[in-house]
């Protein structure tokens, strides 16, 4: 190859190829100024699945201990293991411990994905070491994620300062917290973390998490939410008060609103003025889009 070949166009070529993990190896082994860019996207998603994962990622960083600052999503995706005797499924998530001591090393993640994990189930040091990533993730997506506690969901939440996005599926609690809001319930965010500089802009709430609490979360937040996109499922009709408050605080910045009612509700959202019930009626005085004026798509379901 030609001295003076742009190595910056070599660069380019290889982006070209973020997807195509054959091609990056091979990349990566034809010289050495093309590792760094091959290596960026090869690494740049890591999901663990079991502690052999776990264990075959250590050794990757004890071999390469760069390629730590290559990783920007990074997902722990823990599967059940068989049932009990009475056909519940077990719960496989015991090897999430295991990565305790990687996840301080992995200091540039922007997303993060917990699927089928026991958040009360894993131990103290690992939930600490969650906190170090976690200052940099703007993407959260939670998909069949338990608590012990719903203080423990504002408590994790908070611990997130730079997030943008999140995604709730079937995020559970074993129960409600008497006052899941008290300050000395609500873990401080890191000292190195600026409290103000959250700023949510996309939120989806599936039909199997209760949106209450993330709402009433966003809006005791020392900034107001400015949200895009809502896409969630509302399952109280008699106290709409939060929804109507979320949609007035995200003003024009809200573009897409999807709301689910739940399948009985006595109102039809199309027609407002067919309202019937002490849940509809509520609906109709708190859920006032006049203040989102650069909604561009709109969906009631």
């Amino acid at each position: 190859m030609p001295a003076s070949f742009p190595p910056e166009l070599c660069d380019q070529i290889i982006d070209y190829l973020w997807d195509d993990l054959e091609s990056l190896r091979a990349c990566s082994l034809t010289c050495h100024d093309w590792l760094p860019s091959s290596r960026f996207h090869l690494f740049r998603s890591i999901r663990l699945r079991h502690a052999d994962d776990v264990s075959r990622f250590r050794a990757l960083l004890i071999s390469s201990p760069s390629v730590a600052h290559c990783v920007r999503k990074l997902a722990f995706s823990a599967d059940y293991d068989g049932a009990t005797s009475d056909d519940t499924p077990r719960e496989g998530d015991t090897w999430v411990d295991g990565a305790v001591d990687l996840l301080p090393l992995l200091t540039n993640v922007v997303s993060l994905t917990l699927t089928r994990v026991r958040w009360h189930a894993l131990s103290e040091e690992t939930r600490a070491a969650f906190a170090t990533v976690s200052t940099s993730v703007q993407q959260l997506f939670l998909f069949e994620v338990s608590f012990a506690a719903s203080r423990d969901v504002i408590t994790f939440l908070s611990a997130f300062p730079a997030l943008r996005n999140l995604y709730f599926q079937a995020v559970s609690w074993t129960h409600d917290s008497p006052s899941p809001f008290d300050e000395d319930l609500v873990a401080p965010e890191p000292e190195a973390a600026d409290p103000g500089r959250m700023q949510l802009s996309y939120l989806v709430l599936d039909s199997k998490s209760s949106p209450t609490l993330v709402v009433e979360w966003l809006l005791r937040r020392p900034e107001e939410p400015r949200l895009q996109t809502i896409q969630l499922c509302w399952h109280d009709l008699a106290d709409t008060k939060p929804l109507g408050d979320l949609l007035r605080a995200s003003g024009a910045s809200l573009e897409s609103l999807q709301v689910e009612f739940p399948s009985d509700a006595p109102f039809d959202p199309s027609h407002p003025e067919r309202a019937d019930g002490d849940g509809a009626g509520a609906l109709t005085v708190h859920v006032n889009l006049a203040h989102n004026p650069s909604l561009r798509a709109l969906h009631f379901v």
